[in-house]
């Protein structure tokens, strides 16, 4: 039992890594434009692929690891 929550443990981590990178950056984006910052408008995800260029896939790759396969039909995928 304790082997298997610390696999879980490292993925769930990561996963609040990626949940303040995204308020930081969202918070920092927000106070530029309120002091009026004249940089070039960037949306969050443009800002974040330039601190973390692997976000989305690292992300989809949790999210596939914290969803498994999806129905009993599929399991069979993982194993072949």
């Amino acid at each position: 039992m304790a082997d298997m929550l610390s696999g879980i443990y490292a993925p769930a981590e990561q996963g609040e890594r990626w949940s303040e990178l995204v308020l930081a950056t969202a918070g920092a984006l927000n106070t530029a434009r309120l002091d009026g910052a004249t940089r070039r408008q960037r949306t969050v995800e443009q800002e974040i692929n330039d601190l973390h260029p692997r976000f989305e896939p690292d992300l989809a790759a949790a999210e596939g690891f914290f969803t498994g396969p999806g129905s009993l039909d599929d399991l069979s995928q993982y194993f072949d």
